[in-house]
């Protein structure tokens, strides 16, 4: 029981945050930001389901923004440094790359405001009959900036501190490793 209400406590969270970059992009001096409504929210806890998405999705015939989040990805787990990756064209962006945290909601965070700024990219160019941009291009990155200013970056721990003792742990872990290999070989 404590599961489903984990999960639900999850999904929850999720579509809070969703609603309030929603209505930060709603703020936005852009055709069509105003107009700007998320019709889907989905969180997806298949453990095979390891893509997430953000776009248009056909809802009664109308195309409608929307987020998908692989939830399995994103199950918190709180203590040990980890590194939360980034498209590798972007993962050493000071502003949208990668980064150190202890803390399972930032990367959960994170992966809501990148896909929101698909949702948004998809969503102006459909309003505004553009044609399509990069996935990963301009557009998006400058969408994605402005939601992780807001609502990641200012949450994030001391990245070059954090950065350190995730190496400290990395290597810990490496040693542990290689030690049993070591020990199984005599």
């Amino acid at each position: 029981m404590s599961e489903i209400y984990n999960k639900q406590a999850w999904n929850l969270w999720t579509a809070q945050h969703a609603r309030e970059m929603e209505k930060f992009i709603t703020s936005w001096p852009l055709k069509g930001c105003f107009q700007f409504k998320l019709e889907k929210i989905r969180c997806d806890w298949n453990t095979n389901r390891t893509r997430c998405r953000g776009g248009l999705y056909k809802i009664d015939g109308i195309w409608q923004p929307g987020i998908s989040i692989a939830m399995s990805n994103y199950i918190p787990k709180f203590g040990s440094p980890i590194r939360h990756y980034e498209y590798k064209r972007f993962d050493k962006d000071r502003f949208i790359g990668g980064f150190y945290t202890d803390n399972m909601e930032h990367p959960l965070l994170a992966v809501i405001a990148h896909e929101m700024s698909h949702a948004i990219q998809k969503w102006i160019e459909y309003y505004s009959h553009l044609p399509r941009s990069k996935p990963h291009g301009k557009e998006f990155r400058d969408y994605y900036a402005k939601l992780r200013a807001v609502f990641v970056n200012p949450l994030l721990p001391d990245q070059k501190k954090l950065g350190n003792e995730y190496d400290n742990f990395k290597n810990i872990i490496i040693k542990e490793e290689l030690g049993t290999f070591v020990g199984n070989l005599n």
